[in-house]
């Protein structure tokens, strides 16, 4: 293929199409207007990574009025900023939300360019996205909302804010009100969201919050995940620019190319072999195309596509730098003070780059690839890079490419907050010789990765007293949930994070950390904000299901499965989501809900015990009905709907309730009218339906279902009261009448 590389006119052509891409989205971050005046919002949102991106898209498309206050130059965090746009996650987990939102765009720009997106992880299922790319996308999806108003159309309903670092956070007693930059600015908020690559704000803010394997209480805790300073690199037709060539060894090459040369030689194994237990895995070290295979990117120069399947690795002409560089990797293990002072996070910030330095070196001088160098072409090469990210260890001769390495590190684990919830590895757990946790009723977001950590992994590390090394799961099959409680402080009011910084132990962290977990939480962070400062109330004072509602409104995967029956493009999915939540409506399978089944009166009965929190103690030693026994599992939610009021059963003498028989329609109105204590005497009079006469003891029950929107009609002008309610029906039935709750 290299053979077939551009002409050198087809070649600068090329070079100014994609210059034009991210000159456009360098372009829209400009340093901000320091003397303008600061409004008053409903939500600051701290970092523009894609958690602080989503919260901030999520709460303005809520009608929130959002600042997205960011430190550099560029927004997308990890996924763009550090160079990862090699996308971390399953084939489901693209079905969710503001991700699959992404996706979407980003499909479709390369689509238009004729570029495969697997190019990455020797897999044609793999998404890998140029970061210059994907801040391009992401800006568009802000740019979208910032040209939305207020309703009076006074002022935009999203502002960004780049170039500003924070450096104190406002109190008022036990409640935070805003944030003050270093330049003197003070941004105001009913919310503000901790979205830092850090944590910073937390320590700001006086919340507890956890660090390595201590807390902020006492020990700082022994160490934390490598971090990575990775590069973008690309093949030069004519060879690598003489200012993009490390031909002398920099500062620690010495020390460094021992661990290089674990990884990666010449003549290093080319593809997977079949390890002992039957498996593909990695011999080591590898050749170089099968380390470009890894984590390469689409090369919008090169007028050939390909992926990463065995045959394509030679014609790779793109890649990331982000395997034989973690530092410190083998030398050691990263200290907790990278996270908590500021010249040591620097410091060792700007060793992490060096390392990586020395790696393409390596790669030029002692491999032999001087075509390959750091990609000129990404954006990276902004005002912050040559500003405030120039490291004083990079030697003068290596300046010019130090400015093309991405504006930051990959950080791996961050600080994290003591939440009214810490998620443990447990409650992640997904190993199939292992029973698999329940679903979380208050789930508000998910996640398929497995936990893997990066170095700082061994017994002595980890917070034994929430979790083990027993605990650690490599299973990646299916998803695991996300509760509302860890995005909220155990006492402290109108603070909420996202990014990595959820209330979850280091494990966790360890399975939360990709891009496509980050970009859902943060979706999640940006309704609990925008509710909470709609309702004037605590986020800690929200009840978890207006968080869901908003969110599968949205697209949002909540539940343990996305259904293939009622995937989000179907108008069932927000019920079926919020149903298998919360348990209100048990799903016919794992895989499929059951839309069109049967809907039984255990059913109902389960799900409006559920769905209204009915009280369930306190049972009588002798059942109501003789036909649900104390051992049915359906006895506690059946007597809570006697106790309630809401049935009298089905027959007497004796009585019974008819657990496994139809409910129709108009039951299930009268039933739902009852549990929502609505007067059937306030029904309109003139009726909606034409088969609902007034002469039906149900007519008014279904009149009110009606009028406050619970359920519309089988047809044009009809209800089919007789007609038996389906699973899914139920499901969205109960799940309309529980907007209606206080």
């Amino acid at each position: 293929m290299r053979a077939r590389w551009l002409s050198g006119f087809a070649a600068a052509a090329a070079l100014l199409s994609f210059l034009a891409i991210v000159g456009r989205s360098a372009s829209s971050l400009a340093a901000p207007d320091t003397t303008a005046p600061v409004p008053t919002y409903d939500v600051v949102v701290v970092g523009a990574g894609t958690g602080g991106v989503a919260a901030a898209l999520q709460a303005a498309r809520m009608g929130r009025r959002v600042a997205l206050i960011e430190e550099t130059d560029w927004i997308g965090g990890q996924l763009t900023a550090s160079g990862v746009g090699t996308l971390d996650g399953g084939v489901a987990i693209r079905a969710s939300g503001l991700y699959r939102e992404f996706l979407e765009r980003v499909q479709a720009f390369y689509d238009g360019r004729g570029k495969s997106l697997a190019t990455c992880y020797w897999s044609t299922q793999s998404l890998c996205v140029n970061p210059g790319v994907g801040q391009t996308i992401l800006l568009a999806l802000l740019d979208d909302t910032r040209a939305r108003t207020l309703p009076d159309g006074s002022h935009p309903l999203l502002d960004l804010y780049p170039m500003t670092s924070i450096t104190s956070v406002l109190r008022s007693g036990n409640v935070v009100e805003g944030v003050q930059a270093a330049d003197g600015r003070v941004f105001r908020g009913a919310i503000v969201i901790d979205a830092t690559e850090h944590g910073d704000l937390l320590p700001m803010a006086g919340a507890r919050y956890r660090v390595g394997n201590g807390t902020s209480d006492g020990d700082s805790g022994a160490c934390i995940q490598d971090i990575t300073y990775a590069a973008v690199i690309r093949w030069y037709p004519r060879g690598s620019p003489p200012d993009l060539q490390v031909r002398v060894a920099p500062p620690g090459y010495a020390r460094a190319r021992s661990a290089f040369a674990g990884k990666v030689t010449q003549d290093g194994s080319p593809w997977f072999v079949t390890g002992p237990d039957g498996q593909s895995m990695i011999s080591y070290p590898v050749n170089f195309s099968f380390h470009n295979g890894y984590r390469a990117l689409p090369d919008l120069m090169n007028p050939v596509d390909y992926t990463s399947a065995q045959a394509d690795l030679p014609n790779i002409t793109k890649t990331g730098v982000n395997w034989a560089n973690d530092y410190p990797g083998v030398r050691g293990w990263l200290p907790t003070t990278y996270l908590t002072d500021p010249d040591t996070r620097r410091a060792l910030t700007c060793e992490a780059k060096l390392l990586t330095l020395n790696f393409l070196h390596y790669v030029q001088e002692e491999l032999g690839h001087r075509h390959w160098s750091v990609a000129n072409d990404e954006g990276f090469d902004t005002p912050y890079s040559r500003e405030r990210n120039d490291c004083p260890n990079i030697p003068l001769q290596y300046k010019t490419l130090e400015a093309h390495f991405p504006l930051r590190p990959y950080v791996r684990e961050s600080r994290r907050l003591v939440g009214v919830r810490t998620l443990t590895a447990r409650d992640i757990q997904r190993r199939g010789d292992l029973a698999r946790p329940a679903p979380i009723p208050s789930a508000v977001a998910v996640g398929d990765y497995g936990i893997d950590l990066h170095n700082c992994e061994i017994e002595a590390t980890l917070e034994t007293a929430l979790e083990t090394r027993a605990d650690v799961n490599g299973d990646f099959d299916g998803f695991f949930q996300i509760p509302f409680e860890a995005f909220i402080p155990e006492t402290l009011d109108g603070f909420l994070v996202a990014e990595k910084n959820l209330s979850q132990t280091r494990l966790v962290n360890g399975a939360t950390r990709l891009q496509p977990v980050t970009m859902l939480t943060g979706q999640a962070a940006g309704a609990i904000a925008a509710i909470a400062a709609e309702r004037r109330l605590p986020p800690r004072r929200l009840k978890a299901f207006w968080v869901q509602d908003a969110l599968v409104g949205s697209g949002a995967v909540i539940a343990p499965h996305v259904f293939s029956d009622a995937p989000p493009s179907h108008p069932f999915f927000p019920y079926t989501q919020i149903a298998a939540t919360r348990g209100i409506v048990e799903s016919a399978t794992e895989t499929t809900f059951g839309l069109g089944d049967e809907g039984t009166r255990r059913m109902m009965a389960r799900a409006i015990a559920k769905g209204f929190d009915l009280p369930v103690g306190g049972l009588p030693a002798v059942p109501t009905f003789a036909d649900v026994p104390v051992t049915d599992r359906d006895f506690a939610h059946v007597e809570a709907l006697h106790r309630s009021g809401i049935t009298a059963g089905c027959g007497s003498a004796p009585k019974r309730f008819c657990p496994d028989a139809g409910v129709t329609r108009a039951q299930l109105s009268v039933f739902l009218v009852r549990a929502l204590a609505l007067d059937p005497a306030s029904a309109p009079p003139g009726a909606y339906f034409s088969d609902v006469g007034g002469t039906a003891s149900y007519f008014p029950h279904v009149q009110l279902m009606r009028y406050h929107g619970l359920a519309a009609g089988c047809a044009p002008g009809a209800f089919c009261p007789e007609a038996g309610v389906t699973r899914g029906q139920l499901a969205a039935f109960v799940v309309r009448a529980m907007r209606r709750l206080p």
